[in-house]
């Protein structure tokens, strides 16, 4: 009785950690989705902002400050991050100014 409960466990244990790696695969498959559409969407919007006539507002500062957060939340890379500094050294120069 003991082994039978045993086996069942181990066949439980390992159904499970099937089961979770084939979440995990889904889930990066949506990361990597994700990731695709805002990056385009999140670097489109940096561009607009660096538009040497373009003035950036406070409101358009937090706005590309939470887009760049969820940039890199998932998995975003360095481009996004150098346009999110270009940004913040413009809005800088702009209050400055």
């Amino acid at each position: 009785m003991k082994q039978m409960l045993k086996q069942t466990e181990v066949n439980v244990v390992a159904k499970m950690e099937l089961k979770n790696r084939e979440q995990d695969q889904k889930m990066n498959e949506l990361r990597a989705g994700l990731l695709s559409v805002q990056s385009r969407n999140f670097k489109a919007n940096c561009h607009e902002l660096l538009d040497v006539n373009h003035v950036i507002t406070a409101e358009e500062l937090e706005n590309i400050t939470r887009d760049h957060d969820a940039y890199k939340g998932l998995g975003g890379n360095h481009v996004g991050d150098t346009l999110f500094n270009l940004i913040i050294e413009k809005a800088k120069k702009n209050i400055a100014d």
